[in-house]
């Protein structure tokens, strides 16, 4: 795989796996919505969450043909 093309941090699955893996660890943490929803539902959620992340980040990874940069050029 040759990664002579690039492409901007946003554009990059693995980043935005990465996002909404660190979103579902702060859900995680003691936050206004846990004063709606239950201690159990919300580690339900923050599990399942960070596991999308996860997921999206390993896919993105696999699949990555581009280099990323931080500029975007």
């Amino acid at each position: 795989m040759d990664f002579t093309e690039v492409k901007g941090l946003l554009q990059s699955k693995t980043i935005w796996g990465v996002i909404i893996t660190i979103l579902g660890a702060i859900l995680g943490w003691g936050s206004e919505t846990q004063a709606v929803l239950t201690d159990q539902t919300m580690l339900v959620v923050s599990a399942v969450v960070q596991a999308i992340g996860a997921v999206v980040a390993i896919v993105g990874r696999i699949k990555a043909d581009k280099k990323v940069t931080v500029t975007g050029s």
